[in-house]
């Protein structure tokens, strides 16, 4: 069990995404191979998730910064941007909201 101490200055972001009708999958594939290719490349990245819905119509993506800067500075970068432009017209508006940690437990 991890506690979040007051000193965290980590930021998560969750973003709900519904791929449009017949792009699931293929919103699925794209956002995996573009997380795997960007594992450790990412500064100040220290981690993210993608969740599936259990009635497979949406997803959750999640990521976890060192800090507010470090995901300000990847959401102005080229790759971030291009990346919107590859997934964009796959999926419904997302709904993304910025977190901090007031209590952890695992590696989640």
């Amino acid at each position: 069990m991890t506690i979040a101490h007051q000193d965290d200055t980590s930021i998560v972001t969750v973003s709900h995404v519904i791929p449009k009708s017949g792009q699931f999958d293929t919103f699925i594939d794209i956002q995996r191979r573009f997380q795997e290719s960007m594992a450790g490349k990412i500064p100040g990245l220290l981690g993210g998730r993608l969740l599936r819905a259990e009635d497979g119509k949406s997803l959750i993506i999640m990521a976890r910064f060192e800090s507010r800067d470090d995901l300000e500075n990847w959401k102005k970068s080229d790759l971030f941007a291009e990346h919107l432009a590859r997934v964009r017209l796959l999926i419904e508006p997302p709904s993304p909201g910025l977190f901090q940690a007031i209590w952890r437990s695992g590696e989640v």
